[in-house]
């Protein structure tokens, strides 16, 4: 009787095993990809478009992480002060019992994760147009271009001036092919960060990008680069790309986008 029994032991502490182990796969899947522990997480938001969470990686997150959350923050790229974040349709910031008001960009970190940079747009040049036009095989004037964006910037501190440079003809409605270009001039060397040749049946759908923030994260040698997304076709359509020059490969990559 007892040697029939073994085996249906056995068998019932390897479910529970295989059962425990299964729980605690999944329970570390979803800490992973929707981390729940704020000490092991420092936090990044950007107005109500991006709630990002940094851990040596960077992974989306959701905005329940934030209320009630202190962060240092930016407006328009410059610093406001450390706020209580309390979620509402906006953010709204709270230093003590007092409301803070705002308008425009919304830029938050949590303590030591990062700053912005402050950033001014300038106007391109025919230095820039030969540029564009090297990288689109084509030759265009600023006549062609309705929609531009130019950052001048030293991204790694070595005072030799850097450039960030969007440029699109996606707004005119008459043409019969479209470019959208996002490029960075980094220490003299050319870094194409998109490069769309958009057809005219589908030029509504595309993405029109704008220059959105630089930003210093952790002290690194290099400040990242923030990028808006929106559409022509929905202007409550938009979401944030951030990219980050990689020492090893030499090139500009998304670390995390929306």
């Amino acid at each position: 009787m007892m040697n029939k029994k073994v085996p249906v032991i056995i068998i019932g502490g390897l479910v529970v095993i295989l059962l425990v182990v299964f729980v605690l796969f999944k329970n570390n899947e979803s800490n992973s990809n929707n981390p729940n522990d704020s000490k092991e997480y420092s936090y990044m938001i950007i107005n109500n478009e991006s709630i990002w969470g940094y851990n040596g990686s960077w992974i989306k997150s959701n905005n329940s992480l934030i209320d009630n959350t202190n962060l240092e923050t930016y407006i328009n790229n410059v610093y406001s002060g450390f706020y209580t974040y309390k979620l509402g349709n906006v953010w709204n910031l709270f230093d003590g019992s007092n409301l803070i008001t705002y308008d425009g960009l919304l830029i938050g970190f949590s303590k030591n994760l990062g700053r912005v940079i402050n950033i001014n747009k300038v106007d391109i040049d025919s230095n820039d147009l030969n540029v564009i036009n090297g990288i689109l095989n084509k030759s265009i004037g600023i006549d062609d271009i309705n929609k531009y964006e130019k950052v001048n910037i030293d991204l790694d501190n070595n005072g030799i001036m850097d450039s960030i440079i969007y440029v699109t003809n996606i707004m005119d409605e008459e043409l019969n092919s479209y470019f959208s270009l996002l490029y960075v001039v980094f220490n003299g060397s050319v870094y194409v960060l998109k490069n769309d040749d958009v057809t005219n049946d589908n030029f509504y759908e595309e993405p029109l990008y704008s220059i959105k923030a630089v930003v210093d994260i952790n002290g690194k040698s290099v400040n990242n680069i923030i990028i808006e997304k929106g559409y022509f076709s929905n202007v409550n359509k938009t979401g944030n790309i951030m990219y980050q020059y990689n020492k090893d490969s030499k090139k500009y990559e998304i670390v995390i986008q929306d």
